[in-house]
């Protein structure tokens, strides 16, 4: 049985920050446990401290990408779903210490990444 492959299109809201990446995430059903080896690095943070905008020279507004399971086995029960995940933004928490003038928002993080996830794929046989 081949394994499956999957086409996956991605473009970023006109109204918002660039794309960074597509993730496709497969699960199982099972005990297996992965090794953690293969992570991206972040991409970067181009949030402006002062104004909470954000520059768009990092980053995609469309992502395509093809991928098939390597390591699929038909006897498996799993899952797969994808994840886009888009460049850091300006967190509440920057944008309310910029309106309200404040120095520094405490222990609160200046940005956040935002990601959209599809419904799962199930496979069994």
């Amino acid at each position: 049985m081949m394994s499956p492959s999957f086409l996956v299109q991605a473009m970023r809201d006109p109204m918002t920050a660039n794309l960074d990446r597509i993730q496709i995430v497969k699960g199982w059903a099972d005990e297996r446990k992965l090794d953690g080896t293969g992570r991206l690095a972040p991409i970067g943070d181009k949030v402006d401290r002062k104004t909470g905008s954000v520059s768009d020279d990092i980053g995609e507004a469309v992502l395509t990408a093809f991928w098939h399971d390597p390591d699929f086995d038909p006897s498996s029960r799993c899952f797969y779903y994808v994840r886009v995940l888009q460049v850091p933004t300006a967190r509440h928490s920057l944008l309310d210490r910029i309106a309200l003038g404040i120095e520094n928002a405490e222990d609160y993080p200046d940005v956040i990444q935002e990601r959209a996830c599809t419904s799962p794929i199930w496979y069994s046989q």
